[in-house]
């Protein structure tokens, strides 16, 4: 899964999104996020975190190689 959580609607990402990287997370399932500065320690374990929506492709594809 790759996340925007950039600030929506506010100084916070969108809590949809939020919810989705929780629960990609529990199926154990690879997460990048993007856009996502001072998070929670929560989410910040949840996910790997790039800079731009950039890179995000080329982590996940990095990570998905790694599982195989």
């Amino acid at each position: 899964m790759i996340a925007n959580l950039e600030p929506f609607r506010g100084a916070e990402p969108d809590f949809g999104t939020v919810f989705e990287v929780g629960g990609a997370t529990a199926l154990g399932l690879p997460v990048v996020a993007y856009g996502a500065e001072g998070v929670g320690k929560i989410l910040a374990n949840a996910a790997t975190f790039v800079p731009t929506a950039e890179e995000a492709l080329p982590a996940l594809a990095k990570q998905l190689g790694a599982a195989r």
